[in-house]
């Protein structure tokens, strides 16, 4: 190609929701920049769930060519994996074209990070060191030198980590030694930084937060609270977690002696779905727990049509055999 052609497009943002291929996809494509032998129809359909299907509903972006997606569901680091590329390669007819992912929380030139590299196929990445974002677009490099005229083709980007942290303060009660001016930000993902970040509710006091998102008991761990403690810098003190649906009624998770700590609602016999998390410190030192985030893990949304469904007990039945 003689010059090399930038092309923004933008879409109506939407939630991919289905009975067969629900998930959290790429609903916009937020620029293509073409490379060599792209299609200049600039066919297929990378949004939505994989079509596994090349000549219509994969995206060739070109050799060297770039393709970046925004999500209108935030995602973030979490247990495990948290973003799967599908790339139209040979275990569905196609041919194994490698690329290179990077993400961003604005889309802004300078501010992707990389995440990896995959050759062909349907391809899981996890965002773990690169921080918490949270980001929204995904940004998919060419990198094919084996001749492939097209480059990657693209089918589908597939949020498995979509961000819920802690959205407002619900309630708060200062405990003894709080900070009097109730300094530090526990809403969003941690900062790691208890000087102006971390929230010291006191000791023997309590604060009750509201998440972005419901969540419930799904495989695995379910909640994390991000203590600034030993870890971060700053000392491990002891909390309780409670959770509740309309922070009223509140139910036992379980304890911590501080730090990054993981619960499971399954350990305490509890389904969901839970909005609100309240801790309460146990601690003896002046200012009590320092809280600096609170992260749910919540499922994909065909997990979350079962409790619409009445099948949550089928989830939970299944997890169990």
């Amino acid at each position: 190609m003689s010059e090399r052609l930038v092309l923004v497009l933008t879409a109506s943002t939407m939630l991919w929701v289905g009975t067969a291929n629900a998930g959290y996809y790429a609903d916009a494509i937020h620029e293509w920049v073409p490379g060599e032998g792209a299609w200049a129809e600039s066919p297929g359909d990378p949004l939505g769930p994989p079509h596994f299907s090349v000549s219509t509903d994969a995206y060739g972006i070109g050799r060297g060519g770039t393709l970046t997606l925004r999500l209108s569901v935030p995602f973030t680091d979490g247990p495990g994996m948290d973003l799967t590329v599908y790339e139209y390669g040979a275990s569905t007819g196609g041919t194994d074209d490698s690329y290179d992912v990077s993400v961003s929380s604005t889309g802004l030139p300078g501010s992707f990070e990389d995440v990896g590299s995959a050759l062909g196929d349907a391809m899981s990445f996890d965002l773990a060191g690169i921080g918490y974002g949270p980001y929204r677009y995904v940004r998919i490099t060419d990198t094919d030198t084996t001749g492939q005229y097209d480059g990657a083709d693209i089918d589908a980007t597939e949020v498995l980590t979509p961000a819920n942290f802690a959205a407002r303060i619900h309630e708060w009660i200062p405990g003894d030694g709080a900070w009097p001016e109730s300094p530090g930000d526990p809403i969003g993902p941690p900062d790691l930084d208890v000087t102006g970040d971390a929230f010291g509710i006191g000791q023997g006091g309590s604060i009750t937060l509201e998440m972005d998102m419901p969540f419930f008991d799904g495989p695995g761990d379910d909640l994390k609270v991000f203590e600034y403690g030993d870890s971060a810098g700053g000392t491990d003190d002891a909390f309780q977690v409670l959770v509740s649906s309309d922070a009223a009624c509140f139910h036992v998770l379980g304890t911590s002696s501080g730090d990054h700590s993981l619960f499971d609602l399954a350990d305490a016999s509890l389904a969901g779905p839970f909005r609100y998390v309240k801790i309460v410190d146990l601690n003896t030192t002046f200012d009590g727990a320092d809280i600096d985030a609170v992260q749910a893990f919540t499922p994909e949304p065909a997990t979350l049509s079962l409790l619409g469904l009445g099948g949550f007990a089928l989830l939970r039945r299944r997890r169990r055999a």
